[in-house]
């Protein structure tokens, strides 16, 4: 299939390091898009990391972002059926963690983050009809997890490097 589809967005953004050295970082910043299609949107990230003792540090971060409907989201094509009514995917999320270096050849680190979604696009397999569209909006979803990592330096030319993510979710 083929269609003709237009859609304007211009945004604008700014992100300030606040503070850098070895002692830590922070940084802010904040974007403001505008989309013919579905107005405004502002959003923003907030973070900082820091070291507390010898080795260990503490890291966290927040924000907000969006995402507009993509066209094969909104449009039907040769698979799918598109949705126009679709609303843009807003999110909320944040993030805590801490790392410790274990002499200077390895690292181990944890964080816990959550993620508020609303209005998050999702596809189907299975439309109720034939003609009726694959992708809509979920009003509400939620996720948060755990991460642990790992990383060690063995020479130059070897870093190994494992992790574990668990995640929760919940629609």
């Amino acid at each position: 299939s083929s269609f003709r589809a237009v859609r304007q967005t211009r945004a604008a953004y700014t992100q300030l390091l606040l503070a850098h050295g070895d002692s830590g970082s922070a940084t802010v910043g904040g974007r403001y898009d505008h989309s013919q299609t579905f107005g405004g949107f502002a959003t923003y990230r907030i973070a900082a990391n820091v070291r507390v003792a010898g080795g260990a540090r503490l890291r966290a971060g927040v924000g907000t972002a969006f995402r507009e409907p993509q066209f094969y989201e909104n449009f039907t094509t040769s698979f799918t059926v598109g949705n126009p009514a679709l609303q843009p995917e807003r999110t909320a999320s944040f993030e805590l963690g801490a790392s410790h270096d274990l002499g200077a050849r390895a690292t181990v680190g944890a964080s816990y983050f959550a993620q508020r979604f609303t209005n998050m696009i999702d596809y189907t397999f299975s439309s109720r009809t034939p003609d009726s569209a694959n992708y809509y909006n979920i009003a509400r979803a939620r996720a948060h997890g755990v991460e642990v990592e790992a990383r060690a330096t063995a020479s130059r030319e070897l870093a190994l490097d494992a992790s574990y993510t668990r995640l929760w979710t919940r629609v």
